[in-house]
């Protein structure tokens, strides 16, 4: 399935009525940020003795709260509140 083309304002929608399939879709569409995020944090992470692995886990975490906490009528695309 092709996540890219459902609107992100249905999925919160849905993710605030408590939908496990929207935020497993809002995960797929946007897993590429964590991503992104860890590639740039890892080697930091090593470097300070960090568990790269509950770094990972805290990025999820932070992920779905950004979900959560997300408001479509505000001024920011739901990517860059999620970064």
């Amino acid at each position: 399935m092709d996540y890219r083309n459902i609107d992100d304002g249905q999925l919160i929608m849905m993710l605030h009525e408590s939908s496990d399939e929207a935020k497993d879709i809002l995960f797929e569409k946007y897993k590429y940020i964590i991503d992104i995020e860890m590639k740039k944090s890892s080697r930091m992470a090593r470097t300070l003795g960090y568990d790269v692995n509950d770094l990972y886990q805290d990025a999820l975490v932070g992920f779905s709260d950004a979900l959560v906490s997300y408001r479509d009528d505000k001024d920011t695309a739901l990517p860059s509140f999620i970064t």
